[in-house]
């Protein structure tokens, strides 16, 4: 109780008033550790020495936790004793020491008054000196991972007064040690990024949701299509295209709604040409985006090649059944003119026989712009494309070549979202694997069949031609799109491997799989279906 006569009163307040300040100033000088430039170690040091300041000891140390085994990290008081070899060998395993391991369990401190009158005191040889002991628990989010133990040689040292300061400066150091470890795991992080970023070849950019750029790192700023100063800080629309912002903004905010990365491609001009950039789009804070982008100019004009040689490839394998598309027409106008022209008819008959001519040379023309449409690059120009379309613009390119081999063509189409892709990269897809199918049952005895389907499956299109052609080994499918692998004798292996990169730049793809008789193969085109607005 406080004293009752005023003099004493305010003495006894001042020195409340004292105690209260040095607590204030320990909490203040651990808290402001720099947990940059400390470890556990000097941490704990710190915190015996902030300690010394408000509680009485003789003895102290601090004991990590690991494994239900106690281990000194820091110490004080124990070369006076000559206890300093013993400190820096003990290692006690929790379960032989039962005052601690209440203090773990019940992460309270457990005070003993006076080690002679505690059963459960465990003497150390060499410390039966103690005769006043505190174990004080450090633990953060119920796990503890540390012990502050302190000795006295003089009985009841120790009062529940006193442990309530001595927690304070256990909290305050449990945080900090965390606050430490957690800067250290940032600096490794850090540094782990740092390195990646210095091997990688890429352009790393720091964006904001709402698309303004804040950083960026680049290996070489050649690299830059425009310079820092006129990017950093800027809406992206100050300065790229704006057919590039509308395709980055919508992935940006993907990436942080989603969490998922996000994968884009475009175009960009720089003094050399166009520029192929594959850009991926990763959220790394609620309101920020990683964006990491890659020249991919020189795979791109490899894949334009590749697909233009198998273009024309297949413009040789269909030739012999294009050239009798061709010839027919040709046969017909020949004939009718020279009716016309050597013969006296009736106006009538005259003009019959030139509709005629007129209708054939229409069909000669839709012909040959069917071919020359399949093997031009073209500007290859995005827009919304109907499957089931092109799927009949195929069968039409290929109808010589599949009544030439009695190929029944069976259709079976629901109605389907149209899908974002190149008309000429799904005509390219569709015309590479009907051939693929042709070639397949020709050789065969039994009358040849095609099956295509076209169906809504979750959220993307899926094309599905089946021909009953001899199963594929296992072997074989596992490299069918492999770049110039064929088991043809004539073939260019480039068809499906140019085939499955078209598929896949529409975030598509494509699978082969024989039937569970063998007696069919299947090749399944996927492509995302277009959303409504």
């Amino acid at each position: 109780m406080p004293p009752a006569s005023p003099e004493d009163r305010i003495n006894y307040l001042l020195a409340q008033e004292q105690k209260n300040r040095l607590l204030a100033e320990t909490l203040r000088d651990i808290t402001l550790l720099p947990a940059s430039h400390h470890t556990d170690q000097t941490i704990f040091a710190e915190l015996l020495r902030q300690v010394k300041r408000i509680v009485s000891y003789s003895t102290a140390n601090v004991m990590a936790l690991k494994a239900d085994v106690l281990t000194p990290v820091e110490w004080n008081g124990y070369e006076a004793r000559g206890m300093k070899e013993v400190i820096t060998q003990l290692r006690q395993p929790l379960f032989d020491y039962p005052l601690d391991a209440v203090a773990v369990n019940t992460r309270r401190p457990v005070i003993v008054s006076d080690t002679r009158l505690a059963p459960e005191w465990v003497v150390v040889p060499g410390a039966e000196w103690i005769r006043a002991y505190v174990s004080m628990p450090i633990f953060l989010q119920d796990e503890v991972f540390a012990l502050l133990r302190l000795d006295s040689d003089t009985p009841g040292t120790y009062t529940q007064a006193a442990m309530l300061h001595l927690q304070s400066l256990a909290n305050v150091a449990a945080v900090a040690l965390e606050n430490a470890r957690l800067h250290k795991a940032l600096r490794r992080n850090q540094a782990r990024l740092q390195a990646f970023l210095d091997a990688s070849p890429d352009m790393s950019f720091r964006i904001t949701a709402g698309g303004v750029a804040v950083d960026y790192y680049v290996d070489d700023e050649e690299m830059l299509i425009v310079p820092p100063n006129r990017f950093l800080g800027k809406h992206i629309s100050e300065f790229l295209p704006a057919d590039v912002v509308d395709c980055l903004l919508p992935a940006i905010a993907a990436a942080i709604k989603t969490g998922k990365p996000q994968r884009v491609e475009y175009v960009l001009p720089k003094k050399m040409g166009l520029i192929h950039y594959e850009t991926i789009i990763t959220a790394s804070a609620d309101d920020e985006v990683l964006l990491v982008e890659r020249d991919v100019t020189d795979r791109k004009q490899a894949e334009m090649q590749g697909a233009r040689a198998e273009r024309l490839a297949a413009l040789g394998r269909l030739s012999a059944s294009l050239a009798h598309e061709i010839n027919n027409p040709m046969q017909a106008i020949q004939v009718y003119l020279e009716l016309v022209l050597d013969f006296e008819l009736e106006e009538s008959e005259k003009t019959k026989y030139l509709q005629i001519i007129r209708a054939e040379i229409g069909n000669l023309s839709h012909t040959s712009k069917r071919i020359l449409n399949f093997a031009r690059a073209g500007e290859e120009a995005v827009k919304l494309v109907s499957p089931q379309d092109l799927v009949q613009n195929t069968l039409l390119l290929l109808n010589e070549r599949l009544c030439k081999n009695r190929i029944r063509v069976m259709t079976d189409f629901q109605d389907v979202p149209p899908v974002w892709i190149a008309p000429e990269h799904l005509m390219q897809i569709f015309v590479n694997i009907a051939i693929n199918a042709i070639e397949a049952v020709e050789a065969e005895e039994t009358p040849g069949t095609l099956a295509i389907s076209i169906a809504l499956e979750q959220d993307d299109v899926h094309i599905t031609f089946v021909n009953n052609g001899p199963a594929i080994s296992n072997d074989t499918l596992a490299h069918v799109f492999d770049p110039f692998f064929t088991t043809k004798n004539d073939g260019t292996g480039l068809g499906l491997w140019v085939s499955y990169n078209l598929a896949r730049q529409y975030d598509g793809n494509i699978l082969i799989n024989n039937s569970a008789a063998g007696h069919a193969v299947a090749v399944d085109v996927m492509l995302p279906a277009a959303r409504g607005p």
